[in-house]
């Protein structure tokens, strides 16, 4: 049998030379992008199935196979894939997924040897590959070539690495993303991620670390930096935790009083501690600090299971959604399916969603400061930045919402460049930008899909730390709105018509 498997493959099969065959039809994807043709897929699947054989019966060099199947998986990372080099990228992925999961392959080490480390001399495109097929499989071989591309300048590569590295519990790579938080602060829900997937590991020293890195960014003047602290304060005991919370709590409070606070910072870290003890205390220091005293005392005890904490009962709702902070942007539909009726009052969506607006300002209050973006074919921006809540400036964005009419699709992306001012390649400046919070109501499924929610957030939300909160009117949805708001730490509400 072997015998005629030898003689098949090596010389009389179609095709006898996989590789050069490979080398052939990549070539000729290249040359035709955008055209998918049934025959030349067909092909492909032989040749791969060609090399399967040649590896099996050891007729073709195991690591030129590889490499053959990388350069193919690899088709489309350096541009957009259409058509065979989709279709192409797509097959040669599952090849190599599939010699990865097999007990004894030893793809992962040639991953790493072969293809990312620097010394290998890979195409980019390649190695950010490498970097994908390589997350969460934990191989020591692959260890020095992913913590070294984690520190590359090439910001998608190093992404790429640590996210392989994420959660893999060795000193080295707690090391590498203690640095990464203070080289990149926008990477801190990435480590933060880290540490809580290797919490049960993490010895004294690593815990210590972390717990002045929490400290250090919840008493930054800096709210964003606060913000980068939530993350990470859910990685350390009550015992840590607890102590901070309370006394950044005073801090923010009289940042506050001075004119210089965040209401949702102070909201975040009050949340944080209504997690850790199962209670609702209010907003006051004192009193936390009180609870806690009785803690230590052993007169009160924490509960067994961290406890998810109940919002404020005071806190602004819009349609259900109770987001706290003084600094929002809405984002609004006004494609033609808001002009649908909603409920029994005899409202549009259109109409309900300006009232539940006007609404969450008026209960928000005049020292709350906000804009509102609406999209539809195109998106458009009320003001150039923040204003105050005051009666004038809600007459006024009562009218010029009231003039925008629903009509056409529902390009989500176009509300968010004009709302948060994004140039032509989606870029967000987050040193100008003012908003902390982004409330985005939507009633169907986006027109550009959901696909470019995760590498946006990733590559621009990490410096801005906005949250954005959702609302969903209808059933229609492509999960954009979803991954927005899990994305960025915020909520989503779905509203029935």
């Amino acid at each position: 049998m072997l015998a005629a498997v030898l003689l098949w493959v090596g010389l009389g099969a179609p095709g006898g030379d996989g590789l050069a065959r490979l080398d052939s039809w990549v070539a000729h994807a290249r040359d035709t992008p955008r055209w998918a043709d049934f025959e030349r897929l067909e092909e492909l699947r032989a040749i791969l199935g060609d090399l399967r054989v040649q590896r099996a019966v050891e007729l073709e060099d195991p690591a030129a196979i590889d490499l053959g199947l990388v350069e193919l998986a690899a088709l489309g990372l350096a541009e957009p894939a259409r058509g065979l080099l989709e279709a192409g990228a797509y097959l040669g992925r599952a090849e190599l997924e599939a010699e990865l999961a097999r007990a004894d392959s030893s793809l992962a080490a040639r991953l790493a040897e072969a293809v990312l480390a620097p010394q290998a001399k890979r195409p980019r495109a390649e190695r950010l590959l490498a970097t994908q097929l390589l997350a969460k499989r934990f191989v020591p071989a692959t260890l020095p070539a992913l913590t070294h591309a984690a520190r590359e300048d090439d910001a998608e590569l190093a992404r790429g690495a640590q996210e392989a590295l994420s959660g893999w519990a060795l000193p080295a790579v707690h090391v590498l993303f203690l640095e990464q938080l203070e080289r990149d602060p926008g990477s801190a829900r990435r480590v933060a991620q880290h540490f809580e997937r290797t919490r049960e590991a993490l010895d004294p020293a690593v815990l210590e670390l972390l717990e002045r890195a929490v400290a250090r960014r919840y008493f930054s003047s800096d709210w964003r930096e606060a913000a980068r602290a939530r993350g990470l304060v859910r990685v350390l005991d009550a015992a840590h935790a607890v102590p901070i919370l309370i006394e950044a709590l005073a801090t923010w409070d009289r940042r506050t009083r001075a004119g210089r606070g965040s209401k949702r910072i102070r909201a975040e870290i009050v949340q944080e501690l209504q997690r850790i003890s199962g209670r609702t205390i209010g907003a006051e220091a004192a009193h936390w600090s009180e609870w806690w005293t009785a803690v230590r005392d052993g007169r009160t005890a924490l509960p067994a299971e961290i406890l998810a904490a109940g919002g404020f009962v005071t806190r602004a709702e819009f349609f259900g959604l109770r987001a706290e902070s003084d600094r929002v942007l809405f984002v609004v539909d006004r494609s033609g399916s808001m002009r649908r009726s909603i409920g029994t009052a005899g409202r549009t969506r259109h109409e309900e969603a300006l009232e539940q607006l006007l609404s969450f300002l008026r209960q928000s209050g005049a020292d709350t400061r906000f804009n509102v973006a609406v999209f539809g074919d195109e998106g458009k921006v009320w003001r150039t930045g923040l204003c105050a809540a005051g009666e004038e400036n809600l007459h006024q964005v009562r009218r010029w919402l009231e003039a925008k009419e629903p009509e056409g699709w529902t390009l989500l992306f176009e509300g968010l460049r004009a709302g948060l001012g994004l140039d032509s390649k989606g870029r967000l400046d987050a040193a100008h930008c003012e908003a902390d919070t982004v409330i985005v109501l939507c009633d169907g499924a986006t027109t550009e899909g959901a696909a470019w929610v995760a590498k946006w957030l990733a590559e621009e939300n990490g410096d801005a730390e906005l949250v954005f909160h959702c609302v969903q009117i209808g059933d229609e949805s492509n999960g954009t709105l979803e991954a927005l708001a899990a994305g960025s730490g915020g909520e989503l509400v779905r509203v029935k018509d």
